[in-house]
């Protein structure tokens, strides 16, 4: 399905590139893997102010994903990671309740 999102913003000084990152931050994803498309937008780069590529208040432009990017992919990735931190977190916690026991302060489970 279609989703819309409103970007607030200023066209004189708001880049695409600053729209891209406003976008990653609402969806969860990095602003690099972005393309934004407008008729408007074919020769604009991340640094082009918004005004400059001409596009004004409540313009519409798509929102599309740059070639070998996948979300599906992206999430396995981030789920991935934060195992890693968990178990790297689990194992700190553990050798701290060590510590503690060894200095006869025991942890109970509630």
């Amino acid at each position: 399905g279609t989703k819309r999102y409103y970007i607030p913003c200023d066209t004189k000084t708001e880049t695409v590139g600053g729209v891209k990152r406003k976008l990653g931050s609402i969806l969860g994803i990095p602003h690099h893997v972005i393309r934004l498309v407008s008729g408007r937008l074919s020769k604009a780069d991340d640094d082009t102010v918004l005004a400059t590529a001409k596009i004004k208040h409540k313009s519409k432009m798509m929102l599309l994903f740059k070639e070998g990017f996948h979300i599906g992919r992206y999430g396995e990735e981030m789920i991935r990671k934060v195992i890693k931190e968990m178990e790297e977190a689990e194992a700190i916690a553990g050798s701290l309740e060590k510590r503690l026991e060894h200095r006869g302060v025991g942890l109970s489970e509630s």
